[in-house]
């Protein structure tokens, strides 16, 4: 949490949570035991600090200046926007149509689209990730997909981004993230090409993780 939340009213995703020092510190401690991390950080001033200090990722990065991006560059951190977290609903009731949360999805948004568009012209490794739980219409790799086509990323790029991409800032791409001899056989059918049209993404027939069947559209369907 290089920054505060932007999806609780009474914090400032603006403000810094960790010094520079506090920041290397727990990088630090993690590559000892092996581990890589993941920032959550809006502003770049946090922003800055955690890329500097080593992260492997920047999730959100909503004001991303331009020497914080070449930064990333050089230091091959991957970018993971998560734009469709914006749709969610506050996991507090009594802030659903809160005025300061509706505020920043309107403002913060804007930001994000330039701010990836520009990553992505830089060659830097944009992630398709969603931020949190899959339990509403709205916010899925499928929506993020869409989100990371309207700020101008081509429909293979994307496709990289929810796979190898992904594989690749988890450190999991010897094993999956790509379909070829020797891998996890982790699959999604769908009905028709996400390369015509991305929105394909929703319509699923059948995921297949580890070479099991575990979705299927209907038996009936498939037969």
């Amino acid at each position: 949490m290089a920054t505060e939340r932007a999806g609780t009213p009474e914090t400032d995703p603006l403000k810094r949570t960790f010094t520079d020092e506090e920041i290397v510190a727990i990088v630090d401690e993690a590559t000892k035991a092996g581990i890589p991390v993941a920032a959550h950080a809006h502003a770049d001033e946090g922003a800055y600090a955690a890329v500097k200090a080593g992260v492997r990722s920047i999730e959100h990065g909503t004001f991303l200046s331009d020497k914080t991006l070449a930064l990333m560059k050089s230091k091959g951190t991957y970018y993971v926007p998560t734009f469709s977290v914006r749709d969610q609903r506050p996991a507090d009731p009594k802030n659903v149509n809160n005025p300061i949360l509706e505020e920043r999805k309107k403002s913060f948004l804007p930001h994000l689209m330039e701010v990836t568009m520009k990553a992505y012209k830089m060659g830097i490794l944009v992630v398709c990730g969603t931020d949190t739980r899959y339990s509403e219409p709205g916010h899925t790799m499928a929506d993020e997909a869409l989100y990371l086509q309207k700020a101008g990323m081509p429909a293979m790029d994307i496709i990289k981004a929810m796979t190898s991409t992904s594989a690749k800032c988890l450190g999991i791409y010897d094993r999956t993230g790509s379909i070829k001899k020797g891998m996890e056989a982790d699959i999604v059918i769908l009905r028709q090409s996400p390369l015509k049209d991305l929105s394909a993404l929703h319509d699923i027939l059948m995921v297949v993780n580890n070479g099991q069947i575990v979705v299927t559209l209907t038996q009936t369907s498939l037969d």
